[in-house]
C-alpha cells in the first residue's frame, strides 16, 4: 500500500502514549516520530513533509 512511505508525527506531553501510537502505526509499516516538547514538534513540521499530523488536546503556548 503506497500509504506506508507517509511520514505520521504524534505530539502529546505523554511518553507512554506516544509510544502506544507509534507501536501499533509501526506495525503497520508507517514512519511515525513523536514529540514530547511543543518547539520541537513544531520545527520539524516545518522543515520536513508530513503527512499526518495527532496532537494531544492540550498543547502548551509557545514562548
Amino acid at each position: 500500500m503506497y500509504f506506508r512511505d507517509n511520514k505520521i508525527m504524534l505530539k502529546d506531553d505523554s511518553n507512554n502514549t506516544n509510544n502506544l501510537i507509534k507501536f501499533f502505526f509501526e506495525k503497520e509499516g508507517y514512519n511515525v516520530y513523536f514529540y514530547t516538547n511543543s518547539i520541537e514538534a513544531l520545527d520539524s513540521f516545518s522543515k520536513d513533509k508530513v503527512h499526518l499530523v495527532i496532537l494531544d488536546s492540550k498543547i502548551l503556548k509557545l514562548k
